[in-house]
């Protein structure tokens, strides 16, 4: 909590990789940031974008005071990597390729037995 010991109003900056006028990003972006002023212990509410990643910080300034906030963001990550499929391709291709061979040697027979 930003907690200022004077009164009047705030200027919020949240600077981070996709943050825009929302708070909120779609994709992703540069650093930017946005601004919001609020009344000195008013609440600020912040989101960060969807896909975050890297640092933002929040920053809140009352006249000479300034206080600083850093969050450091990850994406887990999910899914499968496709370097793991890697030796379910090789299968499937030296599977494929029996096959063709297994065609080949039976016609190649049977010409040969006509």
């Amino acid at each position: 909590m930003f907690d200022f010991s004077g009164t009047g109003t705030v200027e919020y900056t949240l600077t981070g990789e996709g943050v825009g006028p929302a708070n909120l990003a779609m994709v992703k972006a540069a650093p930017t940031s946005t601004a919001v002023s609020k009344a000195a212990g008013e609440t600020v509410k912040v989101t960060l974008p969807t896909n975050a990643q890297g640092s933002y910080e929040l920053k809140g300034v009352l006249g000479s005071e300034s206080i600083s906030l850093t969050i450091n963001a990850t994406i887990a990550s999910t899914g499968f990597d496709a370097g793991s499929m890697l030796g379910v391709w090789i299968g499937g291709g030296v599977l494929l390729l029996g096959g063709v061979l297994v065609t080949v040697f039976a016609a190649r027979r049977e010409r040969q037995d006509a």
